[in-house]
């Protein structure tokens, strides 16, 4: 397997923890704005640390270039905004998996993107996985979306 595949799948796995402790959380009573800050503050410490790690050389912060200090902006307003309205989206939502299955059709649209922007090629497979990717998520928020009697 290569080694961008088996990373993919263990980040899939760290993502279907984070949304069951999620869900813990917002049972809890935690506003939207909680769930974002508190975990993007640890991460924030949990970086620094990795980062001051001895063996960790190749893991130096560069300056990024001025030509690209706005894309870092933007994406970290981005990113901000997305997570909070991602919780807000969960809070409401009778089950997070509903939410996460419209968020992540987000993949579709990468592809198409990225080939668009950047030239990667797309194969048959690709299409055809995107395809499914909309039929699943059509399917799995049909009924869900509908509204409760």
């Amino acid at each position: 397997m290569q080694r961008w595949v088996a990373l993919s799948f263990f980040t899939m796995a760290l993502l279907v923890i984070m949304d069951i402790a999620y869900k813990y959380l917002i049972r809890g009573g935690y506003t939207a704005i909680e769930l974002t800050l508190y975990p993007m503050l640890i991460g924030i410490v949990t970086a620094a640390l990795y980062i001051a790690l001895p063996n960790s050389k190749s893991q130096r912060l560069r300056i990024p270039r001025f030509q690209d200090a706005w894309v870092f902006l933007m994406v970290g307003v981005l990113f901000f905004v997305a997570f909070l309205t991602l919780r807000w989206a969960q809070q409401a939502a009778p089950n997070l998996g509903y939410v996460n299955a419209i968020v992540y059709t987000s993949v579709v649209i990468t592809i198409l993107g990225t080939s668009a922007l950047y030239g990667s090629a797309i194969t048959v497979e690709a299409w055809f996985g995107s395809v499914l990717v909309v039929i699943g998520i059509f399917l799995i928020t049909w009924k869900s979306s509908a509204p409760q009697k």
